[in-house]
């Protein structure tokens, strides 16, 4: 008799001792998710395509070149200024003086000096993804196709263009 309660404390014993353990690793199991999804970038962008007009298309390789142009172009500059960088090349698309895409626009041969030092391929930080997300919507600098910064600038072509606004250290200009 004695032997079988001893027997069925120590299978209670077990069964208490292995719950414990699963319990355990289910909470170590849900606080690494929690941890690695803190991780992940804030700004997710959604791999679909949305209709900004009848004959414009957001879609997810556009939206994250535009983030890449706007972070290499733009870094260290103001929200504003990342945002009217994006607003140029949406500019760009949209004029006859220059190629109809995204994509076209950014690696129009000698216009960016990212494509050329290939500091485009950097990923863009969250700030960028932003600027280029709201660029699509929000323009802020009118009809301006051009940027530079003018302490860099070597063309004096561009220096005769008309300015817009001058934001951070970049002027803005048609």
């Amino acid at each position: 008799m004695i032997k079988r309660q001893i027997l069925i404390i120590l299978i209670i014993y077990i069964f208490c001792i292995v719950g414990i353990v699963g319990l355990i690793l289910l909470g170590l199991q849900l606080l690494s998710e929690v941890v690695n999804s803190k991780e992940e970038s804030f700004y997710y962008i959604q791999q679909t395509e949305t209709k900004i007009s009848s004959t414009y298309t957001e879609n997810y390789e556009d939206l994250y070149l535009l983030a890449q142009i706007i972070h290499a172009e733009a870094k260290g500059e103001p929200y504003e200024g990342k945002l009217a960088v994006g607003n140029v090349i949406h500019n760009r698309v949209k004029s006859k003086q220059f190629p109809n895409s995204i994509r076209d626009v950014i690696f129009q041969k000698g216009q960016f000096q990212p494509v050329m030092n290939g500091s485009i391929y950097n990923d863009p930080s969250e700030e960028s993804i932003r600027a280029a997300m709201e660029s699509y919507h929000t323009n802020i600098i009118g009809p301006a196709l051009y940027f530079y910064n003018p302490t860099l600038s070597t063309d004096t072509w561009i220096t005769t263009r008309k300015t817009i606004k001058r934001i951070g250290s970049h002027v803005f200009a048609y």
